[in-house]
């Protein structure tokens, strides 16, 4: 899914309406992102049975997929799973 939907945004990132609109989505996703990785490190730090069920964002991944140029290399030969690093 996650994949799925970069896909389609990079799509869509070439038409300028959507352009400005990833330019202000984009940082804003990657910071409570990492806010969200941050709790979820310290729900598994506090050892939490719950940290199981909770997945991290791979952000690096999410913000390579959007930078000019990369994203096409990305989605070529393994269906995008570099974008997770599988």
């Amino acid at each position: 899914m996650l994949i799925g939907s970069v896909k389609l945004w990079a799509g869509l990132n070439h038409y300028p309406p959507f352009h400005a609109v990833a330019k202000m989505a984009v940082p804003t996703a990657a910071h409570w992102s990492e806010k969200y990785n941050h709790v979820v490190k310290g729900i598994v730090g506090k050892g939490y049975s719950i940290s199981g069920y909770l997945p991290s964002i791979p952000i690096d991944g999410i913000v390579k997929a959007f930078k000019p140029g990369e994203a096409k290399s990305m989605y070529s030969g393994h269906y995008g799973y570099e974008l997770l690093g599988v």
